[in-house]
């Protein structure tokens, strides 16, 4: 940072820092999932809690929630393809999603987790590259290891939930700053009710 404040590279490189800090502490579980909202103002890099969260409590929560920050994240309608009582896919701007949900507990065995063989019949003869979203906390927590590794070898792009909000927020506080920066009035009022 030099006198004029952070460019947006440094911003960013921030941002994702602080993200990823979040994901790998587990964070986001011990504050039920809150969203934060950052922006830069005055100089300043904000970090607070939105009123808004993403805790899940079923499939359909799940389901739900991923399709609404998708469609804020594309500016798209995201629309469900197919979908079973654990898993989904969807499609937005010509991605393709494959959620899978697995309501965990302690007492998990490997039948309640989501085997190699589900994963292939599931995926079918899919050419067309597909990213797989999980609802738990951890890849290890919805699949088991064979799935995992047939899965990374075949170079799918799996992540938690925790991290596509990552995507999402990380976005979104772009857009934070371009309004921080149009109507630096508005943004004002925010961080003097928060921070003053």
């Amino acid at each position: 940072m030099n006198e004029s404040g952070f460019d947006y590279y440094e911003r960013r490189n921030i941002r994702e820092i602080f993200l990823g800090e979040w994901l790998e502490e587990h964070w986001f579980i011990d504050f039920e999932r809150k969203l934060i909202e950052s922006y830069y103002f005055n100089r300043k890099l904000y970090f607070f809690f939105s009123d808004k969260s993403y805790y899940i409590e079923s499939f359909e929560e799940f389901l739900k929630t991923f399709s609404e920050y998708l469609e804020l994240l594309k500016d798209e309608i995201p629309e469900i393809k197919k979908s079973g009582e654990d898993y989904a896919f969807v499609s937005c701007e010509g991605e393709e999603y494959l959620l899978l949900y697995s309501d965990y507990d302690e007492n998990m065995t490997r039948e309640d987790k989501f085997s190699k063989e589900r994963i292939t019949n599931l995926l079918g003869n899919r050419k067309k590259p597909i990213k797989i979203v999980l609802e738990d906390y951890e890849v290890n927590d919805t699949l088991e290891k064979d799935a995992i590794d047939w899965l990374r070898e075949r170079k799918f792009d799996l992540k938690t939930f925790d991290e596509f909000m990552v995507e999402y927020m990380l976005e979104d506080w772009d857009e934070n700053d371009e309004t921080a920066s149009s109507d630096p009035e508005w943004v004002k009022e925010i961080i003097e009710s928060i921070f003053y």
